[in-house]
């Protein structure tokens, strides 16, 4: 069966969730389709995509981004990519090595070309302010492991997976 699960050493995606990346996708909301080019896992527990289309008169479009479960995917890749494995998992506290930002990983983003980024989110300053910092997960330090045990993040929505589910079974 289709898993979301994160992996034994961490919160690295899955083999199955590694599938994705190259995928067609279409959002049931929009009708937007193109191809996954990654997977974000968010602290919140939603698994979204990123999705995008080819060039339309010689302009790219931007991607865009869909909750996992609000889009059916189709034409998996025969050969599934491979993202570089990380250590940060969401909820760590970490600092940014070069510039010294602080702040807590509330999501991770694995890319098609490889690459695993980490999105922090600061506290909020006395402007109630947060500041937001997307980096290569190579820049992070982690400062205070996160409190929230890896088995909660595992709990991510699976709702409208079936389409999913069955893809994976065509290519198998």
């Amino acid at each position: 069966m289709f898993s979301l699960d994160f992996n034994s050493k961490g919160n690295n995606m899955s083999d199955s969730n590694y599938r994705l990346l190259g995928a067609t996708a279409t959002s049931k909301t929009h009708g937007y389709t193109g191809k996954v080019i990654a997977v974000q896992y968010n602290l919140s527990c939603a698994t979204q995509i990123h999705i995008q289309q080819p060039m339309k008169d010689d302009k790219i479009p931007d991607a865009m981004v869909f909750d996992l479960h609000m889009c059916d995917i189709d034409n998996l890749p025969e050969t599934p990519f491979s993202v570089e494995e990380y250590t940060v998992k969401l909820g760590d506290q970490v600092e940014d090595i070069v510039t010294g930002f602080p702040g807590i990983v509330t999501a991770i983003i694995c890319g098609i070309n490889g690459c695993a980024e980490i999105f922090a989110l600061s506290k909020v300053d006395d402007d109630l302010r947060a500041r937001t910092h997307l980096q290569n997960h190579k820049r992070f330090k982690i400062i205070t492991p996160s409190a929230v045990p890896v088995a909660e993040h595992q709990s991510v929505s699976t709702h409208g997976a079936v389409r999913v589910t069955k893809a994976l079974t065509r290519s198998a």
